[in-house]
């Protein structure tokens, strides 16, 4: 019989030791009131930044802020906030006083397939409870699932048999 989530509760769980830590970051930037007027100059530079990021698979999406552009937020995934911070650390946005100020904050991303844990649903809709082996099963999925590219990501629920 499979569990709820369609893995076997015989087997053990599959997981990816390299990833095993996978989270999501934002990383937030305050932009200076002359960003818009400067960003020109650094623009290719940050862009070719942000597209490597994207191709090792940190960078999952970024972009500002809209009405005002006074912000914007980069999502990214690993195993710490390094690859945000080593971002920040080297955009020329950032060495060029166009961001005034940069944080980042872990992201709990729940819903959505590329969430990183999502807590598991069992028939009629009840979560597993926290602890159970269903949800442990569930977890560790999602942490495996982590080092998926996107693309190839299909999740599959089953319930019963």
């Amino acid at each position: 019989m499979s569990s709820a989530i369609g893995l076997d509760p015989k087997k053990p769980p599959v997981t990816n030791q390299k990833n095993q830590n996978c989270m999501h970051y934002l990383l937030f930037y305050d932009l200076a009131t002359d960003y818009l007027e400067r960003r020109t100059n650094f623009r290719e530079e940050h862009l070719a930044l942000a597209w490597q990021a994207s191709a090792r698979g940190e960078l999952i999406l970024g972009g500002a802020l809209a009405e005002p552009v006074d912000g914007a937020v980069l999502l990214f995934q690993g195993d710490s906030p390094t690859v945000a911070e080593r971002f920040a650390a080297t955009d020329p946005y950032v060495r060029n006083g166009l961001v005034r100020g940069w944080r980042v904050r872990p992201w709990t991303t729940v819903v959505g397939e590329a969430s990183i844990s999502r807590p598991g649903v069992a028939s009629a809709g009840k979560p597993f409870p926290v602890g159970s082996r269903c949800f442990d099963h569930w977890f560790q999925h999602a942490i495996y699932v982590c080092a998926i590219p996107p693309a190839a990501r299909r999740t599959q629920f089953r319930v019963g048999k």
